[in-house]
């Protein structure tokens, strides 16, 4: 997608691309239409990495510096912040190499310009030797995630959180850098593990915070549990031994019953209670 639709010319760099070479000081001179999935495996050739990275990896790279692509680090800077040079073309097709010492004002306007200096399309940047590095996810409370995050943010290499709204939680992920052998990484569950509590979140929305149906619907479907509701509209206890599947009827009970028993032996709300929110439409 165009960072700025346009009736005018646009240009992609798709076929100026590829690493042209890495020095002795670990300084890497890649194409600027080269894609941030592609350098990497690149620069690992070459024993060196990126020192940062956004979690999203398909642009280009003179287009992630372009428009000050970051990660997450508190000592880290964001991509534009290591590039020591890079090749600009001018509307006027003037070929112009910048640098800190080779036109050095329009070097430090450019590295961030949004296209509007004119087309990159060369780029030097500092890398640093490849390393192992361990990942975390975990969730907490929201209150808690951001009255830990300074915390985190001194402690990891990497730290953020990705509130999940109307759920009272966060998704917390450190990364950190490791001695310990590479582990195959096994199937992606984070984005899963998401998704469902967003699917619980908008199901509390549906049934409007009613436990007892929302837990029901995860497990039986929501239009089982719209026509459960329709041919049995009793109060909870009686209406969960009217559900037709025995293995929905069970689960409920063994949720119910765990959070009720988990709210009397702390006295505090279950992550349960927390994933409902004022009723709307789900997403």
């Amino acid at each position: 997608m165009p960072l700025v639709p346009t009736d005018g010319t646009l240009l992609t760099l798709d076929q100026i691309s590829g690493l042209v070479s890495v020095d002795n000081d670990g300084l890497a001179t890649v194409k600027a239409g080269m894609r941030l999935d592609a350098l990497g495996p690149a620069l690992q050739a070459h024993g060196r990495a990126m020192n940062n990275l956004p979690d999203i990896n398909v642009q280009s790279f003179a287009g992630a510096i372009s428009t000050a692509t970051h990660g997450t680090g508190k000592r880290l800077q964001a991509l534009h912040g290591n590039v020591t040079a890079l090749r600009l073309v001018t509307a006027k097709g003037d070929i112009l190499d910048c640098s800190a010492t080779s036109n050095p004002d329009l070097f430090d306007a450019a590295r961030v310009s949004l296209g509007s200096m004119g087309i990159i399309t060369q780029v030097t940047t500092k890398t640093e030797p490849a390393k192992h590095v361990h990942r975390r996810v975990w969730l907490d409370t929201f209150e808690d995630t951001l009255t830990k995050a300074e915390d985190n943010w001194n402690k990891h290499r990497n730290f953020e959180f990705y509130a999940i709204p109307f759920t009272g939680l966060c998704a917390n992920i450190a990364n950190d850098p490791t001695d310990r052998p590479v582990e195959p990484r096994g199937p992606e569950t984070d984005s899963e593990f998401l998704e469902v509590l967003k699917y619980l979140r908008n199901l509390f929305a549906m049934f409007r915070g009613d436990e007892f149906k929302a837990v029901a619907a995860y497990n039986g479907g929501e239009h089982a549990v719209e026509q459960w509701t329709r041919k049995f509209p009793g109060a909870d206890d009686e209406w969960v031994e009217n559900i037709t599947y025995r293995e929905t009827r069970e689960y409920v009970k063994k949720v119910i019953g765990g959070w009720r028993e988990y709210q009397l032996l702390y006295g505090q709300k279950s992550r349960l209670s927390m994933l409902r929110r004022t009723p709307q439409s789900p997403e």
